[in-house]
């Protein structure tokens, strides 16, 4: 008996416009009402993440930033929280600054109202998809950001050649963080993230399973991408979107044959749970 579902955001619940269906939103509601816990395991930063998600229109769970922080979408409980270590954030740093690139910056405080800081030399409007609104976003002259404690995750979006010299240089150091490779919609780029050791979205939905009483084999996952790899693997029922990586369908216990364009989410949970 499913207790719980794990829901990953881009690719798919969210469509490629960044909506969420009218489809998905009448299912997850019905999901809702028969006790089914219902969590978002993303690794959007969280003021953007539960900007998609209230139209929901019901209390639900985010981990976020892939699993640096859990909340519920009003922010009234952090369930768990997880900056990266300012030396590990300086050894990253610095490994970049000689190749001559710099990261984004993802923070989180409650109350506060920055949530991404970027160089000084980009352009605020490059990143008004990872905000809620440009009132989010600071530049780096803002802060000092050598010695910040609330940093979630540095974000490089470079090509996939010095991406890999970068990740072979933190992997070789044994600097202590996660770091993963996720494919973006920019020709020719990909994005390398780094986050704190605990920062993987499966380490969250165990945590948040743990305090909920939910048991890791009654929980169904659904994504498409790398950083969900090891949720989608671990739960009871993995289903993979249609349009996932061939990584992921290989790991899953299902695969859709509907994409994130198509209400896929629906379509699964409906057969699961509405049947």
């Amino acid at each position: 008996m499913y207790e719980a579902v794990c829901i990953d955001l881009d690719g798919t619940l969210l469509d490629d416009n960044k909506k969420i269906s009218e489809k998905n939103i009448e299912i997850l509601n019905k999901v809702k009402d028969k006790g089914i816990e219902i969590i978002i395991a993303t690794g959007r930063a969280l003021p953007r993440a539960i900007d998609f998600t209230n139209v929901l229109g019901f209390k639900h769970t985010l981990i976020a930033n892939n699993g640096a922080v859990i909340s519920d979408n009003k922010e009234e409980k952090i369930f768990d929280y997880n900056p990266i270590p300012q030396r590990v954030f300086k050894e990253v740093y610095d490994i970049g600054k000689d190749l001559g690139v710099y990261p984004v910056i993802h923070i989180y405080e409650q109350k506060l109202k920055t949530s991404l800081i970027i160089p000084d030399k980009d352009e605020v409007q490059w990143h008004k998809q990872s905000v809620p609104s440009l009132e989010y976003i600071s530049k780096y002259s803002d802060f000092d950001i050598m010695n910040l404690n609330n940093i979630m995750t540095m974000v490089y979006i470079e090509n996939v050649n010095l991406v890999d010299e970068f990740r072979n240089l933190v992997n070789k150091r044994d600097i202590i963080c996660q770091n993963h490779v996720l494919n973006i919609f920019k020709k020719d780029k990909i994005m390398f993230e780094c986050l704190n050791k605990e920062a993987n979205k499966i380490i969250g939905v165990e945590k948040l399973l743990k305090l909920k009483n939910i048991n890791l084999k009654n929980t169904i996952a659904l994504g498409d991408e790398t950083n969900d790899f090891n949720m989608l693997r671990k739960v009871g029922c993995g289903i993979a979107m249609k349009n996932g990586t061939k990584a992921i369908k290989e790991i899953s216990n299902k695969v859709s044959e509907y994409d994130n364009n198509n209400s896929g989410v629906a379509i699964e949970l409906e057969k699961i749970f509405l049947k």
